[in-house]
């Protein structure tokens, strides 16, 4: 039972921790983007 609890709390810490990768990643680009002038000429 013991292990069956350390499973489940470490699958649960993974999906948060993948959870918070991706929001970074995010933030990470959306700051590049507005950095980056838009180019608008047609």
């Amino acid at each position: 039972m013991r292990h069956i609890a350390a499973n489940s709390f470490f699958e649960h810490f993974g999906l948060i921790g993948a959870f918070i990768l991706v929001a970074w990643q995010d933030q990470r680009e959306r700051a590049q983007m507005q950095r980056q002038p838009v180019n608008q000429s047609r």
